[in-house]
């Protein structure tokens, strides 16, 4: 039939000399060797002939099988027509009238129901029917058949006492409960006859509740708890609300409780769940149906609640919680459906508000149980470990949705339909990604959230109440000193617990924080011991703490395994057939502590998120300690704490026992130090950041990564939502910084305790910090103008450009402080680097801004020669130039100077010319070389600083000064009086403001300019310009105003402050306080008003107590610090701003910016200001190099005669400053110059400030040079150009 096999294996050869291709030619079978296209042919055909003899065959089979099912199912059709009448025949119309006699009855009356009703069941998945609709009288049947058999134990016991018939009984049993269960969802809620036949099934249910439970396949039992039976008991109280008919609410709570009371057989024991599985079952499916209370009844609730293990309870939220994390997704083809259906959206919302409404019952349960709420500890922790869980699942819902106006969720008593929902009950269980996302997106605003119903509300706003707060301490021991470093030993575990929960609280309610960690400061352990020494305890024995302490790369290391672990599941979660949900997310994110078993990161990690909850629990408490917190109770800290006995008294005395002793606070510092320091200097180590990415439309520089990048503000430092690596940052600088401002007010730490530089190469390290700084400018101004051209293309407003806006400021923030770490230590731990090194700097950063403006130029009239030479028109030269000159009065500076300048805005950079204006309108001689720009400078600041005469500044009783607070509300007192529109005091105000704005940029000018002004500002002001405007600055790198804070201001009212909080009486009694302030306005002709302002809502009607007065205290302190001069401080900074960056200024502290205004303190260097001193006239050094007498007598007058405070009278009387700069006299500018004014012995010394300049007559003798000159100095001597 085919060609003989020849055995050569060689391809035969084709040959064609025609060039043209040969469309015929035989395809050559890969693999097949043949001789000829013969060959090749006859197989291909053989091929085909099999194929279709095969596809002959599968079609007869099909029509075989098709075939027979329809024979199959005809004949079943008749067949179960024939059961049913046979079923009426003989059951029907006897069990109309009649309960079923005996167990035999029952048994084949159920058989033969089942076989005409029960078809395509298959539990365990819904039971649902898949076949034709079922016959409309098959439920009466149902109906009759239920209530013959539902009579008293004596008939349905047998069911489960005869153990020879136990499989198929029981299988038959569980096959008609299953229908019940079904059933109970077609049911009407409006329909009579559809409520009675509930209550028949319900107490039929009810006695066999422990079976409906299990799931069961071809009689084969699994002990697992199936979703129907609670499911069906959800939508029954959900949709027939059985408040209104007592009898069905009576049966509904007792199948509610039944299997968790319910004896079950021995034989049976097997084959019926656990208690722990009841448990599970009862929290997914029905505690997360809404508004139970409403539809049980409050009494029926009660008891509901009363009857439940709130232990039990708490361990079935773990489990639950902790399989759906392990257990992979089998409902994904529902989902994937319900995605493109239009239930996908309330489907999404019920499962949001059933995680929500799980949580509310687990807090009422255990406010309802009151102190009997368990039986032992580890209950207790069970419970907190469940809060702590479903807390943090539902951060987002609750913080969005908490202050939004209430409204029932769910429904007000029809419920959501169970029957057009599937599976409600499965809360966040299997929500595919997109899902997730789409969740994420409505937290960007993309869907109009929805309040939390009322008791919703009123269960998570218990959870910060004072009570519940501090009972989180009420059962922790106090730690010993024989107990092990680590926090392994059962006094960590519960300061592991109340850490966990303590910071989800503080991150679920933002608004509350401040009195979530008054509460928490407030609280003690169950012997007396205060939480944040308990904590501080706590904090000791941690590994992570003391290995930090010891090294800086522990804190690195420890970051890193962070970052490898989560990037590790990130990528394992994105692996198809592993996705998981935003429960399974977010338990993930506790796997750590909350739950110690199963652990796939591994047990380093797992104790350091132990270590670092604790430590971050420690930190913010402390913070806050130091908020309200004078320095003479820090310095004297756990004085009167002997033998672990702390005495109780004024919160004073408190604040006292509860902070730790110096000497702790200085290994404190050891260890804040290392860790931000790893966090600065090490991000790009820790991170891994790939910087290959999109940053405003440019790619920035690639640094590769071996593993999956995570940004910074995605790494979650202690396992907790929200505590992020940024966040962690924060935390750390804020507390650091704070400690640090409290030792530069009154040192308790080493001279050099703060300075790292041992860990820089300092040679190098000036040269560096340019570089960045030129780097950063360079990457801001690109990203600036990207983000510019995108937005033309982007709606306003629209939440695509919040997203974008959002992720375009974390790309660059993050990649700056990789690719910027000095600037960032710079600007976050400026302390780490001297200060004199700091200067430098900031004198760089000058430097390098006015050669980036002025073309290259530094030198005031080369930029005027390069401005003029410019390719442009005359006239623009001419108007550029124009603006930059002013004619100034004398006896109206200030006002000249902002009419001629305020338009300049960050142009007053630039060089700008004076010509001073006498009061007949004559300019004064004199060329401004930069001299008379100082004298101009100095005298706006002089006359506007002035407390008298404009109001804008007063000064305290150290002649510091700070920005008037009540400057706004006077000006619009007096305008209203004066019947000003309300349009014409806005536009008062706005020019107030602009007041403010340019004085701000007056001072910034005088500090670009290296221009020293003898103006002292109060400290509290001065650390308001580290921070920018709005107290701002990164994360938890604010300003906090603080009580201490409060004497520079009002030294009476900082004394009352302390007086109030050091009180052993009743406050609310004696002081009879509340949450107001008052203030007084100085308003025009000498009068005066009294205004007063809510520090809270309704905080007229709030009276201060004991428990509240720190509240008080801090809220009053915020008020006067930072609310009520916002608008002065922030119009002020802007300006300050505009010529020097806030970046530059966070540099340094408050005393360090005074010294930057004004000049140090520190005593005058004659021999410095000898050196740097210029000669005119006839004291010019000739080419002997010897000074004249004059000059010779004038140095030992001040050498040795005059004292520190007379040098600086002298040095005042000729430069307007009486300090010094700070990187010497060769810094001043202009150079203190002295030259001849004649041999008049007379006459006395003179002086032209505006250039430095000492006029000195040629006195014969040192004695008269020395009493001239005091003589000139004390009495003022006038100005002399």
């Amino acid at each position: 039939m085919f060609p003989t096999f020849t055995g050569s294996s060689r391809k035969p050869r084709q040959v064609n000399l025609s060039g043209r291709r040969n469309a015929q030619q035989a395809k050559v079978i890969p693999g097949l060797s043949t001789q000829s296209h013969q060959h090749s042919s006859s197989l291909l055909s053989a091929q085909q002939q099999r194929a279709r003899r095969e596809a002959e065959r599968r079609e007869l089979e099909a029509a075989r099988k098709i075939q027979c099912v329809w024979r199959g199912k005809k004949d079943l059709a008749v067949r179960r027509a024939l059961w049913r009448k046979e079923w009426d025949e003989k059951y029907g119309r006897e069990f109309a009238n009649r309960k079923a006699h005996d167990l035999k009855e029952a048994i084949s009356a159920t058989k033969l129901f089942l076989g005409f009703y029960d078809r395509t069941w298959s539990s365990g998945k819904g039971l649902k029917r898949t076949g034709p609709p079922q016959p409309a009288d098959d439920l009466p049947r149902l109906a009759t058949l239920v209530h013959a058999l539902t009579t008293d134990e004596s008939l349905i016991s047998p069911f489960l006492s005869i153990e020879q018939a136990e499989s198929q009984n029981l299988y038959t049993l569980h096959r008609l409960l299953a229908i019940l269960l079904q059933t109970i969802s077609q049911l009407k809620p409006a329909d009579a006859q559809s409520i009675s036949l509930l209550r028949v099934i319900l107490q039929f249910i009810f006695q066999l509740s422990s079976l409906a439970l299990t799931v069961v396949t071809n009689s084969n039992y699994s002990v697992t708890v199936a979703p129907t039976y609670y499911e069906a008991l959800s939508y029954i109280t959900v949709s027939f609300d059985p408040w209104k008919n007592s009898d069905l609410r009576k049966v509904l709570y007792r199948c509610l409780l039944s299997p968790f009371s319910a004896p079950v057989p021995a034989n049976l024991s097997r084959v019926v769940p656990t208690i722990a599985s009841l448990y599970k079952a009862f929290v997914r499916f029905y505690l997360t149906s809404p508004n139970l209370r409403d539809f049980l009844g409050s009494t029926d609730f009660d008891k509901l609640a009363a009857s439940l293990s709130l232990g039990k309870l708490s361990e079935a939220v773990l489990d639950y919680v902790e399989e759906n994390n392990k257990t992979p997704n089998h409902r994904t083809e529902k989902i994937q459906h319900l995605k493109k259906s239009k239930q996908a959206g309330q489907r999404e919302r019920i499962q949001e508000d059933g995680r929500l409404w799980l949580l509310a019952y687990i807090i009422y349960f255990f406010r309802s149980a009151g102190g009997n709420a368990f039986d032992n500890s580890k209950d207790g922790n069970s419970y907190i470990r469940c809060l702590t869980i479903l807390l943090g699942d539902t951060a987002g819902e609750v913080g969005s949705r908490l202050d939004i106006e209430d409204y029932e969720m769910g429904g007000s008593g029809t419920g959501h339909d169970l029957t057009t929902i599937t599976d409600n009950s499965t809360a966040g269980e299997d929500i595919e990604e997109e899902l997730i996302n789409e969740a994420e997106d409505d937290n960007l605003g993309c869907r109009e959230k929805l309040p939390l119903p009322s008791f919703i509300r009123e269960q998570l706003n218990t959870l910060v109440e004072q009570s519940s707060v501090s009972s989180l301490l009420s059962s922790s021991p106090s730690f010993t000193s024989a107990e092990p470093s680590g926090l392994g030993a059962e006094g960590g575990v519960q300061a592991q617990l109340l850490a966990s929960y303590a910071l989800t609280l503080l991150l679920v309610f933002p608004r509350k924080r401040q009195e979530i960690r008054m509460w928490l400061y407030l609280a003690d352990t169950c012997d007396g011991v205060p939480a944040v020494r308990y904590l501080w305890e706590a904090v000791k024995k941690a590994r992570l703490y003391l290995d930090v302490c010891e090294d800086v790369r522990a804190a690195v290391e420890s970051l890193k395994r962070k970052r490898k672990g989560q990037a590790n599941h990130d990528v394992y979660r994105k692996k198809p057939g592993n996705e998981s949900s935003s429960i399974q997310r977010s338990y993930q994110h506790y796997q750590g502590a909350l739950i110690s078993k199963h652990d796939s990161i591994g047990a380093t990690e797992e104790n350091d998120d132990n270590d670092w909850r604790v430590i971050l629990l420690f930190l913010e408490l402390y913070s806050f300690l130091l908020i309200v917190m004078d320095d003479e109770e820090f310095f004297n800290a756990g004085k009167n704490a002997r033998n672990n006995i702390w005495q109780t008294g004024g919160e004073g005395s408190r604040a006292r026992d509860s902070a730790p002793p110096l000497g702790d606070v200085k290994q404190l510092t050891v260890f804040l130090k290392n860790l931000a320091f790893a966090m600065y200097w090490y991000c790009e180590e820790i991170m891994k950041e790939d910087k290959m990415r999109n940053f405003g439309g440019d790619m920035l520089p690639a640094v590769t990564s071996a593993v999956n990048p995570i940004r910074a503000g995605e790494l979650e430092v202690a396992g907790v939502r929200g505590m992020g690596f940024n966040f962690v940052k924060g935390v750390v600088t804020g507390l650091l910084r704070m400690i640090y401002l409290r030792d530069s007010r009154r040192r308790f730490l080493p001279q050099d305790h703060w300075l790292m530089t041992s860990r820089f190469d300092m040679e190098g390290f000036i040269p560096a910090v340019v570089a960045e700084e030129e780097s950063r400018h360079k990457l801001e101004a690109e990203g600036e103008t990207n983000h510019l051209d995108e937005e033309q293309d982007i709606p306003r407003g629209s939440r695509f450009e919040n997203m974008r806006r959002q992720l375009h400021k974390q790309q660059r923030n993050h990649y700056l402080a990789a690719v910027a770490p000095r600037l960032e230590i710079l600007q976050h731990l400026p302390f780490f680097i001297p200060f004199a090194t700091r200067v430098q700097i900031f004198r760089e950063f000058v430097t390098v801004d006015q050669r980036r403006r002025r073309g290259g130029h530094t030198d005031p009239d080369a930029w005027r020669a390069m401005v003029a030479q410019r390719p442009l028109t005359r006239g623009e030269s001419r108007s550029m130039l124009s603006k930059h000159h002013a004619r100034i009065r004398r006896d109206y500076v200030f006002e000249d100077a902002f009419s001629e300048f305020y338009q300049l805005g960050e142009g007053l950079k630039e060089p700008i010319q004076i010509s001073f204006v006498d009061k007949f309108g004559a300019e004064e001689a004199g060329i401004d070389g930069g001299g008379v720009t100082k004298e101009f400078l100095t005298s706006v600041t002089k006359e506007a600083f002035a407390p008298l005469k404009y109001n804008l500044f007063l000064e305290n009783k150290h002649h510091m000064l700070y920005p008037n607070p009540t400057s706004i509300d006077e000006l619009r007192e007096n305008a209203r009086e004066a019947k000003y529109a309300s349009v014409e005091i806005e536009v008062k105000v706005t020019n107030l403001l602009k007041q403010y704005e340019f004085l701000g940029r007056i001072i910034g000018k005088c500090l670009y300019e290296g221009i020293l002004v003898d103006i002292n500002f109060t400290g509290v002001f001065l650390l308001q310009w580290s921070y920018g405007k709005d107290g701002g600055g990164a994360v938890g790198n604010g300003y906090r105003p603080g009580v201490n804070d409060l004497r520079d201001l009002d030294e009476e009212l900082y004394q009352g402050l302390v007086t109030l909080k050091n009180y052993t009486g009743d406050v609310e009694t004696d002081f009879a306080l509340n949450f107001t302030v008052t203030s007084s306005l100085s308003l025009d002709r000498g009068r005066t008003k009294t205004i007063t302002v809510d520090l809270k809502p309704n905080g007229s009607n709030i009276p201060v107590t004991n428990a509240t007065r720190l509240e008080y205290i801090h809220l009053v302190s915020k008020y006067r610090l930072l609310i009520q001069p916002r608008l002065q401080i922030n119009a002020f900074l802007q300006g300050l701003g505009s010529i020097i960056k806030p970046s530059w200024l966070s540099m340094f502290n408050q005393s360090e910016l005074q010294t930057l205004v004004g000049g140090g303190d520190s005593p005058i260097d004659v021999a410095d200001l000898r050196k740097n001193t210029i000669y005119g006239g006839l004291y010019v050094i000739g080419d002997d190099g010897i000074e004249h007498p004059v000059i010779q007598n004038f140095w030992k007058v001040m050498e040795k005669d005059l004292t520190d405070e007379e040098r600086r009278k002298v040095l005042k009387f000729v430069t307007s400053v009486s300090r010094a700069p700070l990187l010497g006299f060769g810094t001043l500018n202009p150079r203190f110059s002295i030259r001849d004014s004649g041999d008049d012995q007379e006459r006395l010394p003179s002086t032209s400030t505006c250039v430095n300049l000492l006029k000195l007559p040629r006195y014969k003798d040192r004695e008269t040079l020395r009493r001239k000159l005091l003589y000139a100095v004390n009495a003022g001597a006038g100005f002399d150009l």
